[in-house]
Protein backbone atom coordinates (compact mmCIF):
# COMPACT_ATOMS: atom_id res chain seq x y z
CA UNK A 1 0.00 0.00 0.00
CA UNK A 2 1.66 3.24 -1.09
CA UNK A 3 1.71 6.00 1.43
CA UNK A 4 1.21 9.52 0.24
CA UNK A 5 0.81 12.73 2.08
CA UNK A 6 -1.60 15.40 1.11
CA UNK A 7 -0.55 18.95 1.61
CA UNK A 8 -2.88 21.87 1.63
CA UNK A 9 -1.64 24.85 -0.26
CA UNK A 10 -2.08 28.14 1.47
CA UNK A 11 -3.27 30.77 -0.95
CA UNK A 12 -2.42 34.30 -0.08
CA UNK A 13 -4.18 37.12 -1.77
CA UNK A 14 -3.90 40.81 -1.36
CA UNK A 15 -7.12 42.72 -1.18
CA UNK A 16 -6.93 46.29 -2.43
CA UNK A 17 -7.45 48.89 0.26
CA UNK A 18 -10.97 50.17 -0.19
CA UNK A 19 -10.83 52.78 2.55
CA UNK A 20 -7.87 54.80 1.20
CA UNK A 21 -8.29 56.97 -1.86
CA UNK A 22 -5.26 58.15 -3.82
CA UNK A 23 -6.31 59.78 -7.06
CA UNK A 24 -9.43 57.70 -7.60
CA UNK A 25 -11.12 58.95 -10.77
CA UNK A 26 -14.86 59.29 -10.27
CA UNK A 27 -17.54 60.36 -12.70
CA UNK A 28 -21.25 60.93 -12.16
CA UNK A 29 -24.11 62.94 -13.61
CA UNK A 30 -25.77 66.06 -12.28
CA UNK A 31 -28.64 67.34 -14.42
CA UNK A 32 -27.55 65.19 -17.38
CA UNK A 33 -24.06 66.71 -17.34
CA UNK A 34 -21.00 64.73 -16.29
CA UNK A 35 -18.87 65.68 -13.32
CA UNK A 36 -15.44 64.09 -13.34
CA UNK A 37 -12.94 64.46 -10.55
CA UNK A 38 -10.41 62.85 -8.24
CA UNK A 39 -10.91 61.56 -4.73
CA UNK A 40 -8.06 61.71 -2.22
CA UNK A 41 -7.85 60.84 1.48
CA UNK A 42 -9.22 58.15 3.76
CA UNK A 43 -12.63 56.91 4.73
CA UNK A 44 -12.75 59.32 7.68
CA UNK A 45 -11.53 62.44 5.84
CA UNK A 46 -11.53 62.77 2.06
CA UNK A 47 -11.40 65.56 -0.52
CA UNK A 48 -12.94 65.61 -4.00
CA UNK A 49 -11.28 67.77 -6.69
CA UNK A 50 -12.99 68.62 -9.97
CA UNK A 51 -12.69 71.18 -12.72
CA UNK A 52 -15.94 70.23 -14.48
CA UNK A 53 -18.02 73.30 -15.40
CA UNK A 54 -21.12 72.00 -13.60
CA UNK A 55 -19.15 71.34 -10.42
CA UNK A 56 -17.50 74.76 -10.56
CA UNK A 57 -20.92 76.37 -10.94
CA UNK A 58 -21.90 75.13 -7.46
CA UNK A 59 -18.46 74.81 -5.82
CA UNK A 60 -16.33 77.64 -7.32
CA UNK A 61 -13.13 76.56 -5.59
CA UNK A 62 -13.29 73.14 -7.26
CA UNK A 63 -12.54 71.41 -3.95
CA UNK A 64 -15.15 69.66 -1.81
CA UNK A 65 -14.00 68.10 1.49
CA UNK A 66 -16.05 65.52 3.34
CA UNK A 67 -16.63 67.97 6.18
CA UNK A 68 -17.13 71.45 4.77
CA UNK A 69 -17.96 74.66 6.60
CA UNK A 70 -20.10 77.15 4.70
CA UNK A 71 -20.02 80.67 6.12
CA UNK A 72 -22.52 82.57 3.99
CA UNK A 73 -24.88 80.01 2.42
CA UNK A 74 -24.92 76.35 1.50
CA UNK A 75 -24.44 75.80 -2.27
CA UNK A 76 -27.41 74.56 -4.24
CA UNK A 77 -27.40 70.88 -5.18
CA UNK A 78 -24.82 70.07 -2.49
CA UNK A 79 -26.72 66.96 -1.40
CA UNK A 80 -26.90 65.71 -4.98
CA UNK A 81 -23.15 66.24 -5.41
CA UNK A 82 -22.35 64.31 -2.21
CA UNK A 83 -24.72 61.52 -3.27
CA UNK A 84 -23.07 61.39 -6.68
CA UNK A 85 -19.61 61.07 -5.11
CA UNK A 86 -20.83 58.32 -2.76
CA UNK A 87 -22.54 56.32 -5.52
CA UNK A 88 -19.63 56.67 -7.97
CA UNK A 89 -17.13 55.53 -5.33
CA UNK A 90 -19.35 52.60 -4.35
CA UNK A 91 -19.64 51.52 -7.99
CA UNK A 92 -15.83 51.68 -8.25
CA UNK A 93 -15.55 49.32 -5.27
CA UNK A 94 -14.59 51.79 -2.54
CA UNK A 95 -16.20 52.09 0.87
CA UNK A 96 -17.38 55.57 1.76
CA UNK A 97 -19.20 55.04 5.06
CA UNK A 98 -17.39 54.49 8.33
Amino acid sequence: MPSCKQYKQLKLGMEPATDHYEGVLLSFRLHNQFIKGFLYGTISDWVFYSSSPVFLKYIPAGILPKYALWIDKIPLKLTEIYNGIFSAASKAGYKMEE
